[in-house]
C-alpha cells in the first residue's frame, strides 16, 4: 500500500483516507541506531549487549540485529531490548551521535 501523500486523496495517506484516522508512528525506529539486547542468562543480573538495529523481522514482532562485537553472532532478531537512537552507527569505524527531538 503506497503511503505517500496523494493530491487526489486530498494531502492524505492512503492509511487516512480506508481508516479515517490519522497513523501512528510512535513504534517506528531509527535505522541503524544502537540498541542494547537484555541477556538473562542468571536470574539475579540483569546484562544487556550492544546491537545495531537493522529493520523489522519478517511475520514476527521482533527487531533485526547486527552485534557491534566481533565475537557474537553476528545477526539476530530480539523483541527484548532498548533503543538509544541519539547513536548512530555509520560504518564499522565511526559512530555518530546526532540530537534528536522526539515529541
Amino acid at each position: 500500500m503506497n503511503k505517500s501523500l496523494s493530491i487526489v486523496l486530498e494531502l492524505k495517506t492512503s492509511y487516512e483516507v480506508w481508516s479515517s484516522s490519522l497513523a501512528n508512528y510512535s513504534k517506528l525506529k531509527v535505522f541503524s541506531c544502537l540498541t542494547y539486547t537484555h541477556v538473562t542468562k542468571d536470574t539475579f543480573r540483569m546484562r544487556t549487549r550492544k546491537y545495531i538495529f537493522l529493520g523489522y523481522a519478517y511475520r514476527v514482532k521482533r527487531y533485526q540485529l547486527e552485534s557491534v562485537n566481533p565475537r557474537l553472532a553476528k545477526f539476530i532478531t530480539s523483541k527484548d531490548l532498548t533503543f538509544d537512537e541519539s547513536i548512530i552507527f555509520c560504518n564499522e569505524n565511526e559512530s555518530t551521535s546526532v540530537n534528536v527531538e522526539m515529541n
